[in-house]
């Protein structure tokens, strides 16, 4: 069996034309530590994304078993 994971989280740009990382199951600027992650140029917040996508994955995927 094929477990297909979606992402959950995605660049956003702001009025300010800075870049966020958005959760799209809450419409929210994601967090860090309560820190929220925006006033960041794109690349960074593509990285950002990934990478919480990634965390995300590994944590759903342990939650699974």
């Amino acid at each position: 069996m094929t477990v297909r994971f979606k992402s959950r989280y995605r660049p956003r740009l702001d009025r300010d034309n800075s870049w966020a990382v958005e959760d799209i199951h809450t419409g929210e600027t994601a967090a860090i530590t309560g820190v929220a992650q925006d006033g960041m140029d794109l690349p960074t917040a593509e990285y950002l994304a990934e990478v919480l996508n990634r965390d995300h994955r590994h944590r759903q995927t342990k939650t699974s078993h």
